[in-house]
């Protein structure tokens, strides 16, 4: 993870007597795709998503935004913007369904299932 930030800011609506919050969770995160075979990093880019949750008059009644939402929102948005990198790369194919776009990942490098290697 490369940058967390959190913002929270409050605009008057004009013309109104009334103000928006805005509160903003944004993560960025450095990515490294490395093949185990070689420990080579075959792919590397910078992806983020952000999370944010509006509320009119917000600072007037105490507006707490949930950073269970954010964080929920943030990482999909992150999620999107990595199947995206990776599809630029050529290492996912995107192929239009009836029931929305499916992911399909495209082997592009020949791993033998008995040389993979898992970390935790």
């Amino acid at each position: 993870m490369t940058e967390i930030s959190i913002t929270d800011n409050v605009d008057d609506i004009p013309g109104t007597k009334s103000s928006t919050q805005q509160i903003a969770l944004e993560v960025t995160v450095d990515f490294n795709l490395v093949d185990t075979q070689t420990n080579q990093i075959v792919t590397s880019f910078v992806a983020s998503g952000e999370g944010k949750e509006v509320r009119i008059d917000g600072k007037d009644n105490g507006f707490k935004a949930s950073m269970a939402k954010l964080m929920k929102l943030a990482a999909n948005d992150l999620a999107e913007d990595v199947r995206k990198n990776l599809a630029a790369q050529n290492f996912v194919t995107n192929h239009p369904g009836s029931d929305g776009e499916r992911r399909n990942l495209k082997r592009r490098l020949d791993d033998d299932a008995s040389t993979l290697k898992v970390y935790k």
